[in-house]
């Protein structure tokens, strides 16, 4: 909370984090957890390594009020995790060279500044 207040403070538009470690470590379930950040958080592109794993976690931030954007990481690396998971999910799943594109940088930050309807997971 410190830093991003302190980003906001020097007015920054725009503060990109990377949360390592995974949901269930500890320091970051804990502030994954805590609303003050959550508040502040516009939206999240989720890393995972396999397809299950990207599955739940967009299902357990959102089941959190977290608005995730979509989903990247390892998982792009496999074209068959990859459509597994674009059969799953409702957010679309891009690599990193995908999202280092103008294009799809600013779709992201357009769709982190939208109001929260609702974050869709498919059963």
């Amino acid at each position: 909370d410190h830093l991003v207040s302190a980003l906001e403070t020097a007015g920054c538009d725009v503060i990109l984090m990377e949360l390592a470690d995974g949901l269930f470590q500890a320091e970051t379930r804990e502030l994954m957890m805590r609303p003050s950040f959550r508040t502040k958080t516009s939206g999240v592109v989720f890393a995972a390594s396999d397809a299950m794993g990207a599955v739940h976690g967009v299902h357990r931030l959102a089941t959190h009020g977290y608005a995730v954007l979509a989903v990247s990481g390892v998982i792009t690396q496999s074209p068959l995790a990859r459509r597994e998971v674009a059969g799953e999910i409702t957010q679309p799943v891009y690599s990193l060279g995908e999202l280092a594109t103008p294009k799809i940088a600013l779709d992201l930050l357009e769709r982190a500044r939208m109001p929260v309807l609702a974050t869709e997971v498919v059963a």
